[in-house]
């Protein structure tokens, strides 16, 4: 299977949410009770929240999609003097050991390979 990478543009935040949605209920489900995931999504990744995220200066917001267009993961990091840092990474769960995380990754390093980059991971083995 193919996917495409692009910058997120602000009509992409309810596709995004869906993947948020998806993907934190399954990462997250042993780590954080239901409710706590509802309330953090219902802030974090509300529509608004992501159209300002996406448009935020210094902020690099990209998506994952299919050939047809269907967003299926996106990432964030900071660019800055200070270095860098990926503060969201996600993929959909139908979409799971597909290769997009890596990528993502992949596409990180290379935009970054000169400056410093820092990392504050939450993982989970899925």
């Amino acid at each position: 299977m193919e996917f495409q990478y692009r910058p997120a543009q602000p009509e992409d935040a309810p596709a995004i949410r869906l993947v948020a949605l998806d993907s934190w209920h399954v990462t997250y489900r042993d780590i954080f009770t239901p409710d706590y995931i509802a309330q953090f999504l219902d802030r974090a990744y509300s529509v608004e929240a992501l159209e300002h995220s996406i448009q935020r200066p210094g902020r690099i917001f990209e998506v994952a999609t299919t050939l047809v267009g269907k967003v299926v993961g996106f990432m964030q990091y900071s660019n800055s003097g200070d270095g860098s840092e990926l503060t969201r990474i996600y993929v959909h769960p139908n979409y799971f050991r597909c290769g997009i995380g890596g990528n993502m990754i992949r596409r990180l390093e290379d935009q970054l390979r000169l400056g410093r980059i820092s990392l504050f991971l939450l993982c989970s083995q899925t």
